[in-house]
């Protein structure tokens, strides 16, 4: 890794970034070593070399103030790109609500917390509910929803009577395969526009087919019946 990667991704740092991102170094959840809130802290006094792109500069004012070696220098930066990385992600998941609380329903369902997991679903069924944008993403969030909650059904170990047991599965089926193909058509449609846009842009170059058969395919939905 060079040594100037975190230099780059921290041209980006907010000052609020800068308050979080040392935050996180000194949570007790993290092993950071002091060799990096060092660095990190002389970096953070330092932005202006940063926005400037001056990153030997730096390295040298890092050098002069802690006596480390070019070498450990540029594992300690390393380490804290690393880190940074990780709480990058942690960051994404508080901007997305849908698939925060999606990916800790999964979690739960990993652990078999099923008590939890249930307020958890209901919630997810809520944010949905809420949505005012029914383009092609809610369908396949809606997909989602129908998945996990036939996995649920199927790996409870509550005992469900058989036969209502075969229904909420038949359910969740019916629901997940006409949200996914809504879904599909939807987004197949989208890009088909948009190769025709792309094609008609590149009018002197032959174009390849494109890849679906829109007439068959909403065939096949318009004849559904008919076709099982």
């Amino acid at each position: 890794m060079k040594v100037t990667e975190f230099f780059i991704n921290a041209r980006y740092f907010s000052t609020e970034d800068y308050k979080s991102f040392g935050k996180y170094l000194t949570s007790p959840f993290f092993s950071s070593m002091k060799s990096q809130l060092l660095v990190y802290g002389i970096i953070k006094n330092k932005q202006e070399l940063l926005k400037l792109k001056r990153y030997d500069e730096l390295k040298d004012i890092i050098h002069k103030k802690t006596g480390y070696t070019e070498n450990t220098i540029k594992k300690i930066i390393a380490s804290l790109n690393e880190k940074y990385i990780e709480y990058a992600k942690l960051q994404s998941f508080k901007t997305d609500e849908y698939h925060n609380e999606y990916l800790f329903c999964k979690y739960l369902l990993l652990k078999g917390n099923y008590r939890l997991l249930q307020d958890r679903v209901e919630i997810l069924d809520k944010i949905l509910s809420a949505e005012k944008n029914f383009d092609h993403d809610y369908f396949l969030k809606m997909y989602e929803i129908n998945v996990l909650k036939y996995d649920i059904i199927s790996s409870k170990e509550e005992k469900f009577k058989t036969i209502p047991k075969l229904d909420k599965q038949k359910h969740c089926t019916l629901e997940s395969s006409r949200n996914i193909m809504i879904f599909t058509l939807s987004k197949v449609t989208v890009n088909y526009i948009n190769y025709v846009l792309q094609c008609k842009s590149h009018f002197k170059k032959k174009n390849e087919a494109y890849t679906v058969n829109l007439d068959k395919l909403f065939k096949v939905v318009n004849n559904y019946e008919n076709a099982s």
